[in-house]
């Protein structure tokens, strides 16, 4: 059976950078949330509301 491949077609990477959601401010109020962001932070881990530098540079990589 013979295969037919189709290429992958993605979109142009976006010029302008997306809106970003941030955490409720109530969340920077509370302890165990601030423990945990800056613990998050410190490991160099991805942290909710925050950009994430490490995706931002994947997602802006050529395909291939």
């Amino acid at each position: 059976m013979e295969t037919t491949r189709i290429p992958r077609q993605l979109p142009p990477p976006a010029e302008a950078a997306r809106p970003r959601s941030a955490p409720p401010a109530a969340w920077l109020d509370t302890p165990l949330f601030a423990s945990l962001a800056e613990q998050w932070r410190a490991g160099g881990r991805a942290v909710p509301g925050l950009p994430d530098a490490e995706w931002n540079h994947l997602t802006r990589r050529p395909p291939g």
